[in-house]
């Protein structure tokens, strides 16, 4: 089991839910690497920002994903902590920014399934789109 994402259909209150020993998850220890956690957590409540960005093997394994083009594994990746789709590397960059970037259409409709924006700037102003300029 996992702990509960930021799905719409849930409570206010249970926006920022994190193993509630009440709620009928299971805490997996070995799952879950501290760090991991952590980031996670951050994330969770809301914090969005610069001080999130970091390469880490989330990021690394989300570029690969990205850059073999096969959907099928973005979207089991995404399944399994839906938080990924936000996640941002050391350079403020991204899967949408790597899914422009590599021309994947589709994954881009992915993602933007799961409330990743356009309009995100990295740590030089750009957005995912510009990318798409960059490379004409």
């Amino acid at each position: 089991s996992r702990p509960h994402s930021l799905a719409g259909d849930m409570e206010d209150d249970d926006q920022i839910h994190m193993y509630d020993p009440d709620c009928g998850c299971e805490e997996d220890d070995d799952e879950y690497e501290d760090e991991e956690f952590e980031q996670e957590q951050y994330i969770h409540e809301g914090n969005t920002g610069q001080d999130a960005w970091a390469d880490t093997e989330e990021t690394t394994k989300m570029w690969r994903i990205i850059t073999s083009g096969e959907v099928k594994d973005l979207e089991t990746f995404l399944e399994e902590r839906p938080t990924r789709a936000t996640i941002r590397s050391s350079d403020g960059r991204g899967p949408m920014f790597w899914a422009f970037e590599y021309r994947r259409h589709d994954m881009v409709q992915t993602l933007t399934r799961y409330g990743v924006g356009h309009n995100d700037k990295d740590t030089l102003g750009m957005t995912p789109v510009d990318l798409l300029d960059s490379q004409n």
